[in-house]
């Protein structure tokens, strides 16, 4: 059994890195996997590890914006909000206020009326008030109360249909994005040979880039091991 040199962990004979510390397995002999022979960095010039490492850069960019999309659509869709029943208002919770205001009304005007009981007109005047306003204020409650119903329940129905189309547009899309996901992770699978674990990010592959065009590498696998010893 191959141990790493660095912190002798067991290697298979597939590890180009060590699972554990990321230190290439330069033993002799071993055997190579398939990935690791067909993308062989001797095999690249500079300008082709250079364009190995955008693209690299450029596949993991989008795989970590796909995999972030859907985060944060599966995030939304446990979110708490408006469940799938209706919750219907009744005309008297916008009804009420007005028994109040017609109650406040009557006893107002009859109070004027009684102080007034000397000026025989006036005070049969606010006694007539004082029945006409709270019945009027009743009716007015009462258009008013059934309006406000109304277009509160329609409101509610709204708000539930919107949420669930809400939801079954984004559970279509993150379908869309998870099939997306798992084609860009086998594509990136061609990366695995070449690149430890800890380096396989477009942040990493952007630094290996600039390594390679600054001069300060001239491969790229001398690349990777400068940023992983970095």
């Amino acid at each position: 059994m191959a141990l790493c040199v660095n912190c002798g962990s067991e290697l298979t004979g597939d590890d180009v890195f060590c699972p554990k510390c990321g230190t290439r397995n330069e033993i002799a002999n071993d055997v190579v996997s398939e990935a690791a022979a067909e993308y062989a960095v001797p095999e690249m010039t500079k300008e082709e590890s250079i364009a190995f490492a955008d693209k690299a850069s450029t596949l993991y960019k989008n795989y970590e914006r796909i995999k972030k999309e859907i985060e944060e659509n599966k995030s939304q869709l446990s979110r708490p909000g408006p469940d799938g029943e209706v919750k219907y208002y009744s005309a008297f919770r916008f009804f009420w206020p007005y028994l109040i205001y017609a109650a406040v009304a009557f006893n107002v005007l009859y109070f004027f009326a009684q102080l007034s009981a000397r000026a025989t007109g006036l005070a049969l005047l606010l006694l007539a008030a004082a029945l006409i306003v709270p019945v009027v204020l009743l009716i007015v409650g009462g258009v008013n109360a059934r309006r406000l119903r109304d277009s509160s329940n329609e409101l509610a129905v709204r708000a539930v249909n919107d949420r669930k189309r809400h939801l079954e547009e984004l559970k279509k899309e993150t379908s869309v994005l998870e099939t997306k996901r798992v084609k860009m992770a086998a594509e990136l699978k061609e990366f695995d040979a070449l690149i430890p674990l800890s380096h396989r990010n477009s942040t990493s592959m952007s630094k290996v880039s600039l390594l390679l065009k600054s001069n300060k590498a001239e491969t790229f696998t001398q690349a990777v091991d400068m940023l992983r010893q970095i």
